[in-house]
């Protein structure tokens, strides 16, 4: 949830505890409320959101009609990136403009004029198109906050997974010998390398044993496999910049290289 969000949540508290002065206690402005409240129903009222409306045909019309592609453009630059001016970017665009109009601007608003001592009962009864905003921004940010109370996100472990291989999978091997492959997953927008142990020589499965977005790493536990993968052959620890550490033992956060510490 953004800040915004939070903000209006508390408004709605404000809202239901209107009749234990509350607001009364959270005057922080001492401000004349008339001239404010004048411009806010002005700039939320139903003559101001029509007028918005009729400009969605026309910018749609802008975005959409053949005859104005010749005022748009757009180039690739230098930097690998896209630059210029977008013909069906403009609907959405103002859509958006429009949902920070009646959305945040409006709850900043109604936050402001609660504090210089305006109930929102009182902006409700002057002004029935502020009751609308009021139901809609209400229905569209009590969902949002419980979603947000149960929403994870976490790092995908990838450490020993077992995938499959097969032609049509999301794994694309990009070097292989006796029972070790090096696997690219080919759906993420970062490219990801994986280091895989196969089940058998000829095997479409295998167990992920080594994770990396530089694909040296891979490359250099790929060329040490065997050292790495005996488990007889003891290990000496690392101790200069930029020396790989056994994808065995490595932690499942770290990259492959770990930097030495003076």
């Amino acid at each position: 949830m953004s800040f915004i969000d939070i903000i209006f949540l508390l408004d709605l508290i404000i809202l239901f505890l209107e009749k234990n002065n509350v607001i009364r206690a959270l005057i922080f402005f001492n401000i004349k409320a008339s001239p404010i409240l004048r411009i806010y129903n002005f700039l939320f009222s139903c003559r101001v959101f029509g007028f918005a409306c009729l400009l969605i045909p026309l910018i749609a019309c802008i975005s959409f009609s053949p005859k104005f592609e010749r005022f748009f453009g757009v180039q690739n630059c230098t930097d690998g990136k896209l630059r210029g001016y977008c013909q069906e970017q403009g609907i959405k665009s103002y859509l958006k403009i429009l949902y920070h109009y009646y959305h945040h601007l409006w709850i900043m608003g109604l936050t402001f004029l609660i504090f210089c001592g305006i109930t929102p009962f009182l902006l409700i009864k002057n002004n029935l198109f502020n009751a609308i905003l009021l139901i809609v921004n209400s229905l569209a940010t009590i969902p949002l906050l419980l979603y947000s109370l149960f929403y994870v996100e976490t790092q995908t472990n990838y450490f020993n997974r077992l995938i499959y291989l097969y032609p049509n999978s999301n794994y694309l091997i990009l070097n292989r010998k006796k029972d070790i492959a090096i696997v690219k997953e080919n759906n993420l927008d970062l490219p990801l390398y994986f280091l895989v142990k196969l089940q058998k020589k000829s095997s479409k499965k295998g167990k992920i044993i080594d994770v990396s977005h530089n694909l040296s790493d891979i490359v250099y536990a790929f060329e040490h496999s065997a050292y790495l993968l005996d488990e007889n052959t003891p290990k000496e620890p690392v101790t200069s910049n930029n020396v790989p550490i056994s994808a065995l033992n490595v932690d499942q956060n770290q990259s492959m290289y770990k930097p030495h510490k003076d």
